[in-house]
C-alpha cells in the first residue's frame, strides 16, 4: 500500500515525552456483541481515548491522544445499532455542510466494520492492523467489498458517537487526516462498527470508506433510519456517465420509465408504515446500464389515514332567465393525506328542503371520484338552498368529514369570459 505516516515503531518515543495514552479512531457500521448497562456504574480507573485514520494511498497514524483521569461519563445507549446509526447521519450530515453527496451504507464495509471494532476490543494498543496482520482495504475485500478506493477511521474509548465524530471532524489542517477521510469526495460507500465491552476501551468505532468504480448508489434521505412522509430526497450516484435515470418502489420496475439523468430526485415511497425499498438503475448515452441498485427507510408516520376532498364546499348557480344551473354537476376527489394506502369511504348527502342533492357513487376508495348534482330545488324565488355531505371513513383520523353545499338562485347569473391571444411568428 502507502507509506505510514505515523509508524507505530514512533508510538513510544511520543508516549515517553508526553506521558499521555494514545488515541485512535475508526470508521465502520457494525454491531457490539454486548450493549452499554443501562446505567452503568462509574468507575475510578483512568479513560483512555484514541484516535486513528487509514487513508486510501496507504499512509496510517495516531493524530492524538490522551489520558483523562477520575471517573467516565455515565452513558446510555440503547443499542450497538443506534451508536452507529448516529455516526451513519452524522457523517452525512456532515457531507451535507461542504455540499458532499452522501455516502450509501453498504453491508459489506459493515460487516467489515463491525469484525474490526471487536477485533480492537482484544488488543491492548487498537490499530488498524487486525490481530491476524491484516490491513483495513484486505478486511474490506475478506468481507466481499470489491473496492477500487478504501480508507478507514477508527476511536476507542469515547463514551458517546457523538463524542468520536466531534473528535474526529473537529481537526485543524495540516493534520485533520480522520476529518478528510470524513469529507473526502471520491467515496461512495461505507460502514459503521460499534463494539462495546466491559474492559479495557469499552467503546470501540470503526468506519470503513470505500468506492467500487461500477458501482453507483442511490441513497434515501442521506441514510437517516426513518422519516414520517411518503416524500422523501434520494440522491443518485453517475453524475459525468449518466444520462438517464430509471426509479422505482418495484424490484421489476413495474410501471418505471426512463428518465433525464438527475443526480438529486424528489420522491414518493410506497403507501403504509413499514420498511421501504426505492431501486434504481442508469444508463450512459452508449446504453450501457449500470445497477439496478436499492436503499431502504423505514416509514414510520403518526397518521396512517387522513380524509381529504378536493373542493372544501361545492357551490352552484342558478339564473332564472335561462333555467341554466352552473355548474351543472361537480366532481369532488376523496383521497386519503396520510401514509396508508386503501381508505374505504361512503358519502351521503342531506338539505334542508326537499331531495335535491345527488351523490354517485355512495362509496369509494383513496383517490375515487364523487359526483355532485343539484335538482328539483325550488327555482320560482331568489333564495339560497342549503346542504351537506358527510364522508365518513371509519379508520380515519378525521371522519367524518362534512363538506356544505349552496345553490344560489337569482334573476341572472353573469360569467365573463377572457378573451383568448394568440401570436403568430
Amino acid at each position: 500500500m502507502g507509506r505510514w505516516l505515523k509508524s507505530r515503531a514512533n508510538v513510544p518515543l511520543v508516549l515517553a515525552l508526553l506521558g499521555i495514552l494514545i488515541l485512535g479512531a475508526v470508521l465502520t457500521r457494525g454491531r457490539a456483541n454486548a450493549s452499554p448497562p443501562a446505567d452503568p456504574t462509574p468507575t475510578p480507573t483512568p479513560m483512555r481515548y484514541g484516535s486513528g485514520f487509514f487513508l486510501p494511498d496507504g499512509r496510517s497514524g495516531m493524530m492524538q491522544w490522551a489520558e483523562q483521569g477520575g471517573p467516565p461519563q455515565n452513558v446510555y445507549i440503547a443499542s450497538a445499532e443506534d451508536v452507529e446509526q448516529t455516526i451513519i447521519e452524522l457523517t452525512n450530515q456532515r457531507r451535507a455542510e461542504h455540499g458532499l453527496p452522501p455516502l450509501k451504507v453498504c453491508s459489506l464495509l459493515t460487516t467489515s466494520a463491525r469484525g474490526h471494532s471487536q477485533d480492537m476490543s482484544t488488543m491492548d494498543s487498537p490499530w488498524h492492523t487486525g490481530s491476524d496482520g491484516s490491513t483495513p482495504c484486505e478486511r474490506m475485500k475478506a468481507a466481499g467489498y470489491d473496492y477500487d478506493y478504501c480508507g478507514e477511521n477508527i476511536a476507542w474509548g469515547f463514551t458517546s458517537p457523538e463524542a468520536a465524530m466531534d473528535f474526529w471532524y473537529n481537526e485543524t489542517p495540516p493534520d485533520d487526516w480522520h476529518r478528510r477521510n470524513l469529507l473526502n469526495p471520491d467515496y461512495r460507500e461505507f460502514g459503521v462498527g460499534y463494539y462495546y465491552t466491559t474492559e479495557r476501551y469499552r467503546h470501540y468505532y470503526t468506519q470503513d470508506f470505500g468506492r467500487r468504480d461500477d458501482v453507483y448508489p442511490v441513497v434515501i434521505e442521506r441514510e437517516a433510519a426513518e422519516t414520517a412522509t411518503r416524500q422523501v430526497s434520494l440522491y443518485l450516484y453517475g453524475t459525468g456517465w449518466a444520462s438517464e435515470m430509471m426509479i422505482s418502489n418495484s424490484a421489476d420496475f413495474s410501471g418505471a420509465d426512463w428518465e433525464p439523468f438527475s443526480a438529486d430526485k424528489q420522491w414518493t415511497l410506497a403507501c403504509d408504515n413499514g420498511l421501504k425499498t426505492v431501486y434504481a438503475k442508469i444508463r450512459n448515452s452508449y446504453g450501457t446500464v449500470r445497477g439496478p441498485v436499492s436503499d431502504t427507510i423505514t416509514l414510520a408516520a403518526s397518521d396512517l389515514y387522513h380524509l381529504a376532498v378536493s373542493n372544501s364546499t361545492v357551490t352552484f348557480l342558478y339564473g332564472q332567465d335561462t333555467g341554466q344551473l352552473i355548474p351543472s354537476e361537480l366532481r369532488l376527489t376523496v383521497s386519503n393525506t396520510g401514509v396508508g394506502c386503501s381508505l374505504p369511504w361512503t358519502a351521503e348527502g342531506a338539505v334542508e328542503n326537499g331531495d335535491w342533492l345527488t351523490i354517485t357513487p355512495s362509496s369509494g376508495d383513496n383517490g375515487s371520484t364523487l359526483t355532485v348534482q343539484a335538482s328539483g330545488f325550488d327555482t320560482t324565488t331568489v333564495s339560497v338552498h342549503h346542504g351537506v355531505i358527510t364522508l365518513t371513513a371509519s379508520i380515519a383520523s378525521n371522519s367524518p368529514l362534512t363538506v356544505p353545499v349552496q345553490v344560489f338562485v337569482t334573476e341572472h347569473v353573469y360569467q365573463t369570459f377572457l378573451p383568448v391571444v394568440t401570436k403568430t411568428y
